[in-house]
This record gives structure tokens, C-alpha cells and sequence, in this order.
């Protein structure tokens, strides 16, 4: 008797986790169908917004101009190197001395402030 209960509980048991994977597996499907009529780039604007959002959350001084102005200006030196790299790359050429030029203009700026 024991036997028979103790098989009658595997099988319920077996019957439920296949109930619960096969949904699992459902939303999975349906999820990753949603992120494809999206688009590739779409993981990358949502973790960008969820990061805009926390941080705004937990700073008051997250989006004021002070910090946006100096977020773009200290990404400027970066994106003026990875536009000048992109066309390089574009017309076969290979030039790998941004990063070198990159530290000795920082230095040499650095150098120059006067605080």
C-alpha cells in the first residue's frame, strides 16, 4: 500500500513540474518573440533608461545640468576618437595610436590647468 501511494505521488508530482516547465517554456517563447519584433538594439535603450531611472532615484543631483554637462563633456575626448577610429577602419587603414595620442593630450592638458 505504502508503494502504490508513494507512486501516485510521483506521478502528481512529475504531472505538476511538467505543467509548471511547460509554462516556464511558453513565457520564454513569448518573451523572446517580444524582444525580436523590438528590434537588437533594444536591450541597450531599456538598461540605459533603468540606469537614467535608479539614478535619478537615488540622487537629487543625478539630472541636473551641472552633471549632465559634465557626463557629455568628459565623453566628448571619446567619442571625437571613436568617430575619427570609425572612419579609419572604413578606408582599410589600421591605426592603432588614438589610445597613445588620447594620454599624452590628457597630460599635457592636465598640466596646463590652473586650479
Amino acid at each position: 500500500m505504502a508503494k502504490s501511494e508513494n507512486t501516485d505521488l510521483e506521478k502528481t508530482f512529475r504531472r505538476t513540474t511538467t505543467k509548471v516547465s511547460m509554462g516556464r517554456a511558453r513565457r520564454a517563447r513569448a518573451l523572446e518573440g517580444f524582444t525580436e519584433r523590438l528590434g537588437p538594439g533594444t536591450g541597450v535603450v531599456v538598461a540605459f533608461l533603468l540606469i537614467v531611472i535608479l539614478g535619478s532615484i537615488l540622487s537629487p543631483y543625478f539630472l541636473t545640468q551641472r552633471n549632465i554637462t559634465n557626463v557629455l563633456l568628459q565623453s566628448a575626448m571619446l567619442g571625437v576618437g571613436s568617430v575619427g577610429m570609425t572612419f579609419v577602419i572604413l578606408t582599410a587603414g589600421i591605426d592603432l595610436s588614438v589610445a597613445d595620442s588620447v594620454v599624452c593630450y590628457s597630460h599635457l592638458g592636465s598640466r596646463d590647468r590652473s586650479y
